[in-house]
């Protein structure tokens, strides 16, 4: 009996364990779960269908989209780095030529009109704010505004089901319906910086803000 009970225990095949110890490996190491598996991209609560295969020709190449949103650098899961939102033909036809207009003036003026002997730190201080303008302005209008992840399923942070984008999402997002998507802290969508914000560009819209208001009263000042 000990001969016929042993033999089809060792002709059994050791494919069904060799799972089980791969799985202990990974498990093991707290880095792989911060990689997503080969192939696999983050998907965003969007109302647009087939997002993840969705293409825009934009300056001559082919980009992904995001809902209404461009996404000219995207990191390998997907999420995007540098991000145009919708209005951003307005953001780069009215806002940053009203800007260069108003340093080229300026320019002009102190070279063709040198009776207006301007003191040396307040054309600094008026170039830097133009500078400051523009840069500020790059990081709100390229920058991700606070996009969220589709979520099939509620957990401890998204505990409200959305039907415009068939996702649970967290209680402060809200739906965009110029990005048709959802935006962690969604407060407005600014045609002056051509996107949404949200609470990844808040604080580069508040100095945004800052720098065009001390810029503008800089230009009616010195004009």
């Amino acid at each position: 009996m000990g001969p016929q009970l042993t033999e089809p225990l060792l002709s059994r095949p050791l494919e069904p364990s060799s799972p089980k110890i791969n799985n202990q490996s990974n498990d093991d190491d707290g880095d792989d779960d911060l990689v997503l598996p080969n192939g696999q991209q983050i998907e965003y609560a969007t109302s647009v269908p087939d997002e993840p295969t969705r293409k825009l020709k934009f300056c001559g190449c082919e980009r992904s989209r995001i809902g209404k949103m461009i996404v000219i650098v995207s990191r390998k899961d997907g999420s995007p780095v540098l991000i145009l939102g919708p209005l951003w033909p307005f953001c780069t036809f009215i806002t940053i030529p009203v800007i260069l207009v108003g340093m080229i003036g300026m320019s002009l003026i102190l070279i063709y009109y040198s009776k207006l002997a301007l003191p040396l730190w307040a054309m600094s201080v008026y170039f830097s704010l133009g500078g400051l303008t523009l840069i500020s302005l790059g990081m709100v209008g390229c920058r991700d505004p606070g996009l969220v992840e589709r979520k099939r399923e509620a957990d401890v942070e998204a505990i409200l089901w959305n039907e415009q984008v068939q996702s649970y999402q967290p209680l402060d997002a809200h739906y965009s319906r110029e990005c048709k998507v959802l935006i962690q802290g969604f407060d407005h969508v600014c045609p002056w910086t051509g996107t949404a914000i949200g609470d990844k560009n808040m604080k580069a819209f508040q100095v945004f803000v800052f720098c065009l208001s001390s810029f503008v009263i800089g230009s009616i000042l010195l004009w």
